[in-house]
């Protein structure tokens, strides 16, 4: 079997040209005919195609990653096998690999920190799907023009549950083949001794490539793979400062605790490292405004004395006190720079010298309880106050670590509050919210709900997740309640907006999200206005607002398929294919992007590539029963395609039902037209 050339096919895909090759696979550029994207193609090597171990692997590869979407993870779209070729069909992502980077050019520690943040966060979104990489190299990193991050090659990724209690099993590392399961220098201690992995093991290979990028070499060296798997296993790695003094201490600190050799030393989860690094960044750009880092450039080559052990930093007690280290030994600035300084950060705000995000990291809530002395749940607290502000910014992972720091807070503490106790239920429910568990999530919320009735957010979540069980009465309830307790949340009035939206009163629906917009001008919330005005039958109103929301978030599903929606009435086939192109590349798994995408290929007469486009429409609604997919549209749709037949264009019943309504166009509901919301998992606050 020969490597594959320009031109060459594989199923509907044609290859343009190879982009690299490794253990796991080859990769090739490839053109998708069917949907008219560029794609990464990973084919398994010919000549291991016999190995029953490494097919195997490459398969669940394939699995691991085709359950993650998550902007820092490469998507995959989907496994296939011809002629007997086994390849995966990925995201063709834009950039150079992060140790292309670092070998052309000196990495700045801030930039270092943002990388890493990246990283991290990819990492949690997999960990809280129950994936551990197991191979996080900077091979294994692209990093975009704009300096996001993507995480690729979960090609050794294997879920925990499957992790084999039977050690003799386990202490397998090196294959039949004589490779090794991870890469020498970037494997953490219990993975190089062949044991079982956790979401801590990925933390440490997060440590390796983080004090790479900041020194330019790796903290375990050897002159052989054994060589560096005993020197991660025995010795400590020198201290950042012997390969550059001019890092600030906060970087020494981290990295003691991502590269501790026991596991429970390090970082409880990615998400409280994301956390860590967010706020060292912060101080770090600060740091970077004001000097000039002294640091070799180039790096070093020399590999580094195995012997010379790190300075114990002081310890780490508290999530508060992670979020805000100590400044770093660089800061003893001039008595005028420093005065300087304190004006422009009361003129301008950290914010203004690259704070993560581009947003100062909020005050306190109002509503949040005094610190108690033995222990304040700062992680948790901070994650309550961005959620009251900002909408739809916490993740899974977020939540868990917020509800885990809730709890030992309040075990610490002589008195905890009634705010603290419920809490922990309360962030738990999010969670579950966000996995789409409606029966846990409800029942961790009205228990938050039931141990502190003034908690405005447990009734907030109560209405979001009654929304989605379709009791939308309930939820309008749930959201009052919400209001009455925290008349000014902007979660509580966004819950409002939804609900009223869910139960048909358009109107009161536009008037709350016009409220929360005004409070928090969040592209998601907006994209959710434009979704009411539409409804309400104010299609002007519902392009102007999800054009805007394009501007502030050009990769906003919600706002791409309305207005795919808008076009394919206006039977604008090009407008209406440009915009559902777009929303399948960012969501590869929602829905309603797939069946506008198909009426768009249907109104374009392209009739094979719609074909495909409404069958995976069919498919994923079979698989997800996504929120707010147009039901009638998809039994329209699949009834056709069990004849084999396909459907009529929606434009044509869109434009009938349009010509059936009279008078100001006020209506509360257009069921045939409206747009659905996107995946669940991503909706507004939750």
């Amino acid at each position: 079997m020969t490597a594959l050339g320009p031109g060459a096919r594989l199923a509907h895909f044609v290859i343009q040209r190879q982009l690299g090759a490794g253990g796991m696979g080859v990769v090739y550029e490839a053109l998708d005919e069917t949907l008219g994207r560029r794609v990464a193609i990973k084919v398994l090597p010919p000549e291991l195609v016999g190995s029953a171990e490494r097919r195997q692997r490459f398969l669940r590869e394939a699995r691991s990653a085709a359950q993650m979407s998550h902007p820092n993870i490469a998507t995959v779209f989907e496994i296939d096998e011809v002629d007997g070729r086994v390849f995966i069909v990925m995201e063709l992502v834009a950039g150079e690999s992060l140790r292309d980077l670092m070998t052309a050019t000196r990495v700045s520690t801030s930039r270092a920190l943002d990388i890493a943040v990246g990283v991290a966060r990819g990492l949690a979104h997999a960990h809280a799907a129950g994936l551990v990489h197991r191979d996080l190299k900077p091979e294994n990193v692209m990093v975009l023009p704009n300096d996001a991050v993507k995480v690729l090659d979960f090609g050794i990724a294997k879920p925990e549950a499957a992790e084999s209690s039977d050690k003799a099993a386990a202490a397998t590392a090196i294959t039949e083949e004589g490779r090794v399961l991870g890469t020498p220098g970037y494997m953490a201690p219990e993975q190089a001794r062949g044991e079982s992995v956790d979401a801590r093991t990925d933390i440490f290979a997060i440590g390796v490539v983080l004090y790479e990028m900041v020194t330019g070499v790796r903290p375990f060296q050897g002159s052989s793979s054994l060589d560096i798997i005993v020197s991660t296993t025995r010795d400590e790695p020198p201290p950042v400062a012997s390969h550059n003094p001019g890092a600030p201490r906060v970087i020494e600190s981290i990295l003691r605790r991502c590269l501790a050799k026991d596991r429970n030393d390090r970082y409880a989860s990615a998400d409280e490292l994301a956390g860590v690094l967010e706020a060292a960044a912060r101080e770090v750009s600060l740091h970077e405004l004001a000097t000039t880092q002294a640091m070799p450039t180039p790096f070093p080559s020399v590999a580094p004395p195995k012997t010379l052990a790190m300075p114990e930093p002081a310890a780490t007690t508290t999530a508060a006190s992670a979020l805000a280290p100590a400044p770093p030994p660089s800061f003893r600035l001039p008595w005028a720079v420093g005065v300087g300084l304190v004006v422009l950060s009361v003129f301008v705000g950290i914010g203004a010298v690259k704070a993560l995000r581009g947003r100062e990291r909020p005050r306190e809530p109002p509503s949040a309880p005094a610190a108690h002395p033995e222990r304040e749940p700062r992680l948790g607290l901070d994650t309550l106050d961005r959620y009251s502000r900002e909408v739809g910014s916490v993740s899974p992972g977020e939540w868990e670590t917020a509800a885990l720091d809730f709890e030992r807070a309040t075990a610490a503490v002589r008195r905890p509050s009634e705010r603290w106790k419920a809490a922990r239920p309360f962030c738990l429910g999010m969670r579950d919210l966000s996995r789409g568990d409606l029966d846990a999530a409800l029942a961790a919320l009205r228990s938050a709900a039931a141990v502190d009735p003034s908690f405005a957010l447990p009734h907030v979540g109560l209405s979001s997740a009654l929304v989605r069980a379709g009791k939308t009465d309930e939820a309008v309830r749930e959201a009052q309640t919400a209001q009455t307790l925290g008349p000014e949340l902007v979660v509580a009035i966004a819950a409002a907006g939804r609900a009223y939206a869910a139960a048909g009163r358009s109107t009161d629906a536009i008037e709350q999200l016009q409220r929360a917009l005004a409070k928090s001008p969040v592209p998601g919330l907006r994209a959710q206005l434009a979704l009411a005005h539409h409804a309400a039958g104010f299609d002007d109103a519902a392009e102007r607002e999800a054009n805007q929301t394009l501007k502030e978030d050009p990769d906003n599903v919600m706002a791409h398929v309305l207005l795919a929606e808008r076009a394919l009435e206006k039977r604008d086939g090009n407008a209406a294919h440009a915009h559902t192109e777009r929303a399948v590349a960012v969501e590869p798994r929602n829905v309603a992007a797939w069946l506008a995408h198909g009426d768009a290929l249907l109104l374009a007469k392209r009739n094979k590539e719609a074909r495909a486009a409404l069958t995976e429409a069919v498919r994923l609604w079979t698989e997800t029963k996504q929120l707010g997919a147009p039901l009638e549209r998809l039994k329209i749709v699949k009834s056709a395609l069990d004849q084999g037949k396909l459907p009529p264009a929606r434009a044509a019943s869109a434009a009938a039902a349009a010509a059936g309504r009279a008078g100001p166009r006020a209506s509360p509901a257009r069921p045939s037209a409206r747009p659905p919301r996107t995946n669940p998992a991503q909706d507004l606050d939750l």
